[in-house]
């Protein structure tokens, strides 16, 4: 039970520490999606293709378990 504890608490550690290359990577990916802030963009009003292009990003960053649990709230 302990050693479950341990790695929960090691996985919100890791969560709430962003380094300055993940940030980086973060705008970077973002700015290459327009179909996530730009609202003049076709591809914004297609929700398939947003949500596509978040997945990418928390895939790379992996965030994919935080994503789908904001998908999920949604």
């Amino acid at each position: 039970m302990n050693a479950i504890n341990n790695k929960k608490n090691a996985n919100k550690e890791n969560y709430r520490k962003w380094s300055n290359i993940m940030e980086t990577t973060l705008v970077e990916m973002w700015q290459q999606r327009p179909c996530i802030f730009d609202v003049s963009s076709k591809d914004f009003h297609d929700r398939v293709k947003r949500d596509t292009a978040w997945r990418e990003i928390a895939d790379t960053l992996d965030l994919r378990d935080r994503f789908m649990t904001a998908i999920r709230k949604a």
